[in-house]
C-alpha cells in the first residue's frame, strides 16, 4: 500500500514538473531570441506576433514531450520483459511438474502487465495533454491517443489462462507499427496484413508483438527494395505468422536472444506438440514462420 502511494506521488510530481517546464521553456526561448536580436547576432530572428510565438513554441514543446514519453515507455517495456524472462528462468529450474510451472508463469505475466504507477492518473493526464495539444496539432493529438492505447493494452490483464482475443493483439500491433512509422517520419517500409477470422481466436498475450519487435530492432526497414513482410492469418484452428525482412548491416547492439527464447518457452508451455516455429536466416535476410494449432477451447464461435 505504501509503495503504491509513493509511486502515485512520484508520478504526480513528474507531471507537475513537466507542466512547469512549458512556461520556463517559453521564457528561456524568448530571452535567447531577444539577446540574439538586440546584439545583432541574428537580425533575421524576431519574436513577431506574441500568440504565434507562443503557439509555435508550445507545439514544439509538446511534440518533443510526446517523443520522450514514447521513448521512456519503450525502455520501461524492455526492462520489464527482461525481468519477466529472469523470473521465468528461475521458476523453470525450481518447478517439479508442468501444472505448477504454468501457474507461476501466468502469475509472472500478470505482474508484467501491472503498472507501477497509478494507471487512472496516468491516463487522465494523457487525456488532459491530448485535449490541450489538439488545438495546435491534430497529428500530435493522434500520436498521444495511439500511445495511450498502447499503454492501456499493456496494463490490461489477460484472461485467467494468460490468453487474449487475437483481434485485440492485432490492434495493439497496429498501434505499435503506427507509432514507429511516425517516429521515423514515415520512412519505414513494411507490409502488415491480418486476415482470416481473427475475432474468434484466442492466443497468448503479447506473443506476436514480441516477434514483431525483433523486426524493428534488427531489421532494415528503411530499404524500399526489400520491405518487411508481417502477415497474420487465422483460418479455423490454424494460426500462421509469417515474417520476412532484410537485416541491418550494423545491428544496434548485440542480440541477447531473450525475446525469442521467451517466445519459444511460452509456446512450448501453452501449445506443446501443437506448434511449429521455423527460422531461416543468413547475413542479409531473416524469415520466420510460426504455425499454431489452436485448441478447441480457444475458438470463440458465435
Amino acid at each position: 500500500m505504501t509503495r503504491s502511494v509513493m509511486a502515485g506521488k512520484r508520478a504526480y510530481i513528474i507531471v507537475l514538473f513537466t507542466i512547469a517546464e512549458l512556461p520556463m521553456y517559453l521564457l528561456l526561448k524568448l530571452l535567447i531570441t531577444y539577446i540574439l536580436v538586440t546584439t545583432g547576432l541574428n537580425s533575421a530572428r524576431s519574436v513577431g506576433e506574441p500568440m504565434i510565438f507562443i503557439r509555435n513554441s508550445a507545439w514544439r514543446f509538446f511534440y518533443f514531450l510526446c517523443l520522450s514519453t514514447g521513448y521512456s515507455f519503450g525502455r520501461l517495456s524492455v526492462a520489464r520483459a527482461k525481468k519477466i524472462s529472469e523470473l521465468d528462468k528461475q521458476r523453470l529450474q525450481s518447478q517439479l511438474n508442468e501444472q505448477e510451472l504454468e501457474k507461476n508463469l501466468l502469475s509472472s505475466e500478470n505482474a508484467f502487465l501491472k503498472a507501477q504507477i497509478n494507471q487512472h492518473f496516468l491516463f487522465n493526464m494523457l487525456s488532459f495533454i491530448h485535449s490541450n495539444v489538439l488545438k495546435y496539432s491534430e497529428k500530435i493529438g493522434d500520436l498521444i491517443i495511439s500511445l495511450s492505447d498502447l499503454m492501456r493494452y499493456a496494463f490490461t490483464e489477460p484472461d485467467a489462462d494468460g490468453k487474449v482475443r487475437l483481434a485485440g493483439e492485432v490492434e495493439h500491433i497496429e498501434n505499435y507499427l503506427s507509432l514507429n512509422q511516425h517516429r521515423f517520419n514515415h520512412q519505414l517500409n513494411f507490409d502488415f496484413k491480418a486476415t482470416g477470422d481473427i475475432d474468434n481466436v484466442r492466443v497468448i498475450s503479447l506473443l506476436l508483438v514480441t516477434i514483431i519487435e525483433n523486426v524493428f530492432k534488427y531489421g532494415d526497414l528503411q530499404n524500399p527494395a526489400y520491405p518487411a513482410k508481417i502477415h497474420i492469418n487465422a483460418d479455423g484452428n490454424k494460426l500462421h505468422l509469417h515474417v520476412d525482412n532484410s537485416k541491418l548491416k550494423r545491428p544496434h547492439g548485440h542480440s541477447s536472444g531473450i525475446g525469442m527464447d521467451n517466445v519459444q518457452k511460452r509456446l512450448e508451455l501453452m501449445y506443446p506438440g501443437n506448434y511449429k516455429l521455423n527460422i531461416n536466416q543468413d547475413t542479409e535476410t531473416y524469415q520466420l514462420d510460426l504455425n499454431i494449432n489452436i485448441p478447441e477451447n480457444d475458438l470463440l464461435h458465435h
